[in-house]
């Protein structure tokens, strides 16, 4: 089943009846993007990906477009789990780590935006070795969330939205008590949301299914 924008715009419309729809549309996925970044609940497992020779740095490569990385939260190699560091504790622990070359990654580097690089650059092709779990958002113009978020946070999402359309000045849906209560109702999921990837998702798999949103921003 497809779940997109209009199914969250009933509810919000309700409570800024008002509000153009495309204004609460982009309120959904600004909300949503958000919601992803601050939690991480959002995670899947990439396919595994073939390291080239000499070939350090990489781009991410997701089954669906309009997706973008909040972070690369677990690398398996072989199987085998490696760290995920950033460039700065790279370069705190290893002078001249950009230089270095062997047959095989110890380690994978976080880069900004939809990246990464492998540590050390290897000197041979290592094909379907490389295993990520990467959290993600929607892109600043996607049209695709995780299910995890739009079937046990959905609430948390809608209140969001209108918090940010409630808060807006001199709009006939402006409403500052109505936005102070929904952002209380928001910030107690995304807490929740948080605490549940503290706990490393309990019973909850990562390997979860982005549905497609049908509206447009």
């Amino acid at each position: 089943m497809s779940v997109g924008f209009d199914d969250f715009l009933p509810n919000i419309l309700l409570e800024a009846s008002d509000c153009p729809p495309e204004v609460a549309e982009q309120a959904v996925l600004t909300t949503l993007r958000d919601f992803c970044k601050k939690t991480r609940i959002w995670q899947e497992t990439l396919d595994p990906e073939t390291l080239l020779a000499n070939i350090a740095e990489y781009d991410l490569t997701y089954d669906d477009e309009g997706l973008s990385k909040v972070a690369i939260v677990e690398a398996r190699l072989n199987g085998i789990e490696i760290p995920v560091l950033s460039e700065k504790q790279m370069s705190k622990s290893i002078k001249g780590w950009r230089q270095d070359v062997g047959e095989q990654p110890i380690c994978v580097i976080d880069l900004s935006g939809d990246r990464y690089r492998v540590y050390p650059t290897p000197n041979i092709k290592l094909a379907n070795v490389l295993e990520l779990d990467v959290a993600l958002k929607p892109s600043s113009d996607g049209a695709v969330v995780g299910d995890i978020v739009l079937e046990d946070y959905s609430e948390a999402i809608e209140c969001g939205a209108l918090f940010r359309l409630q808060k807006m000045t001199n709009k006939e849906w402006s409403n500052p008590q109505n936005a102070q209560a929904n952002h209380i109702i928001y910030r107690r999921g995304r807490n929740n949301a948080q605490n549940r990837v503290a706990k490393d998702f309990a019973d909850v798999s990562i390997q979860l299914k982005p549905r497609k949103l049908s509206g447009s921003v």
